[in-house]
């Protein structure tokens, strides 16, 4: 009975240890008073949407992409510079106002200009793809997919997939765009309920028969 006892606290300690890393683990990226809708009707309309989002005073931030860092992305083929068989790397497709929204960091090189029709066939690559690949340099160097992609900069890494997995190799772009589901909208810690009560009316005008459906970044982290 003893030894069952002191079995079962062990493990109730490593269970907790391994929570308490979990929700304490940094990252890479903002989660605080970031809310997140996703549907598939967001692609269509995610210019305007964004722009009348933004004007709302509570309203820090608002990116559209493919995938939501640290919770979804695909996976895709592509041939870097100075290889002669193409490679498997994880992806997310993102707006011009994605690093800013998350508080991501450039190692490197310069963010995706803005406009719709901006920088749709240049590349962003995480740190440890470039470290993978020896690109001490990495800005400059281009990754072959069905045509040429320039790499324009280099993004410190932040988390992509599950927290206890390790961070992998990571290419951000901004094509895309009409496939984009994820809208996640920054907020002013201060009126947060009154600010997601405006994004409500506004989305219901603009977005009519689609529901209002939201989650809290760092909710949604916790629950996971």
């Amino acid at each position: 009975q003893f030894c069952i006892t002191i079995g079962l606290i062990s493990s109730m300690l490593i269970v907790y240890k391994q929570l308490n890393y979990a929700l304490h683990k940094d990252l890479g990226f903002k989660t605080e008073n970031i809310i997140n809708v996703s549907h598939g009707s967001v692609g269509a309309k995610q210019k305007v949407l964004i722009e009348e989002i933004k004007k709302l005073p509570g309203v820090v931030n608002a990116s559209a992409s493919f995938g939501i860092p640290g919770l979804e992305t695909t996976a895709n083929g592509y041939q870097p510079e100075g290889t002669e068989q193409p490679q498997l790397f994880n992806a997310l497709f993102v707006d011009d106002n994605f690093f800013n929204t998350f508080g991501l960091e450039l190692l490197e090189g310069r963010n995706f200009r803005e406009g719709e029709n901006s920088d749709i066939k240049e590349f962003i690559v995480n740190e440890t793809l470039a470290k993978q690949l020896n690109w001490k340099n990495a800005v400059g160097k281009s990754m072959f997919r069905d045509e040429k992609h320039e790499i324009i900069g280099v993004v410190k890494d932040f988390h992509v997939g599950l927290i206890y997995s390790k961070i992998p190799p990571l290419i951000i772009s901004k094509e895309w765009a009409e496939r984009y589901y994820s809208l996640s909208i920054a907020l002013k810690p201060e009126e947060t309920q009154k600010t997601i009560e405006d994004i409500n009316s506004l989305w219901n005008n603009m977005m009519p028969g689609v529901p209002f459906n939201y989650s809290f970044m760092d909710t949604k982290f916790e629950s996971l």
